[in-house]
């Protein structure tokens, strides 16, 4: 079975150009969201949008170690371009507390409406007076992957709980002010054509060929699999031709069981990196594993399914929680995407036949 991928896209091995930066910008949508085992909401959210003296509050944290919910701030309207590579995000949090007594809890990122990534927090005291609170900076990823897209998207954000910084009776008056973000990027120059990437299953192995030209300054390539599309390891290391045509091959003798997912990652002689888009090879535990494919899947592509004998199949989409997002119906080698158009980010779905019994379940990662 041969999966073939985006032939004649244009990608880019990595050189940096002079840092770029986008910033300082505030946030547009707020809201408080629940923290396990906090004691306090936020109130008056949206007054974080500007510095205008004008303050997000909540009340009096009365006990030792006692934290607020998460104030979230969301969509602040960046534009950063294609072609880029995002190199860091600096977080100011405008903030004070009069009676000096609430200090940061736990400062996270926000990635398509999710907190994820590093905890930033510092611990650091509320002045007495308003002042900005440092977080990240211009290489720090927050421990999470980015793209133009995803600082682009209206989901990208921070979030913000804070603590009582002292056990006594004296009353915390924290508030915030504004919060505003800085991202920083380099744009990515030198491209690299790959004209193909393929995996084709065999007996008991699969043959992955790829393609490039144009290819200068390149170092090596990665073979990485995975087996569900998210998180990939790697397998085997190809030394670059470095040649205007180059044809590269590697047999995986070890697929994984089910679905094995493939990429590579594209090693300039600078040490940058770039992937490739992901092949997927199913080694069925059994006749009936069925999948969708491709994973990433970006919007406006065809969205696939292994349904080699065209039956009437049902596909329930979940968020992490395993809540169902949607549902589907096929009865071809394709899905409808309708339902998935807003949606960023890992989702999971499961398959079922006519008769109800689950031919597939994996993830999808949408871009």
């Amino acid at each position: 079975m041969k999966f073939h991928l985006l032939l004649a896209i244009q990608l880019l091995s990595v050189i940096h150009l002079a840092a770029q930066s986008e910033g300082n910008r505030y946030p547009a949508t707020f809201l408080n969201t629940d923290l396990p085992g906090s004691n306090k909401k936020w109130n008056n959210v949206n007054n974080v949008s500007a510095s205008d003296n004008n303050y997000a509050s909540f009340d009096d944290l009365a006990g030792a170690g006692s934290y607020t919910d998460y104030l979230v701030a969301t969509n602040f309207g960046f534009n950063i371009p294609a072609g880029t590579i995002i190199t860091g995000i600096r977080v100011e949090i405008e903030c004070s507390d009069p009676n000096n007594r609430t200090r940061d809890y736990s400062v996270r990122i926000v990635q398509n409406g999710v907190i994820v990534g590093t905890d930033n927090a510092r611990n650091e005291p509320f002045t007495p007076a308003d002042s900005y609170i440092l977080y990240g900076g211009p290489a720090d990823s927050w421990g999470v992957a980015w793209t133009n897209a995803l600082i682009n998207d209206p989901g990208f954000g921070v979030a913000i709980s804070v603590k009582r910084a002292v056990a006594d009776g004296t009353p915390t008056a924290g508030q915030v002010n504004s919060i505003r973000i800085t991202v920083n990027f380099n744009y990515l120059t030198l491209p690299v054509l790959l004209t193909s990437f393929t995996a084709t299953k065999q007996t008991s192995s699969v043959q992955l060929n790829w393609k490039t030209s144009s290819e200068a300054n390149m170092d090596h390539y990665e073979v990485e699999r995975s087996s569900n599309g998210v998180s990939f390891s790697s397998i085997a290391n190809v030394a670059s031709m470095n040649t205007p045509v180059a044809n590269y091959n590697y047999i995986d003798t070890r697929p994984s069981p089910g679905i094995s997912y493939y990429r590579l990652n594209m090693k300039e002689i600078t040490g940058e990196q770039k992937y490739s888009p992901v092949a997927a090879v199913s080694f069925a535990r059994n006749s009936n594993t069925t999948f969708l494919y491709p994973s990433p899947w970006e919007k406006g592509a065809t969205l696939n399914i292994s349904n080699m004998n065209s039956e009437k199949l049902t596909i329930y989409f979940m968020n992490a929680a395993g809540q169902v997002l949607s549902t589907v119906v096929t009865e071809s080698g394709s899905v409808s995407t309708e339902t998935l158009m807003n949606r960023r980010g890992v989702i999971y779905y499961k398959i079922f036949d006519q008769a109800k019994n689950q031919l597939g379940a994996g993830s999808l990662l949408i871009l």
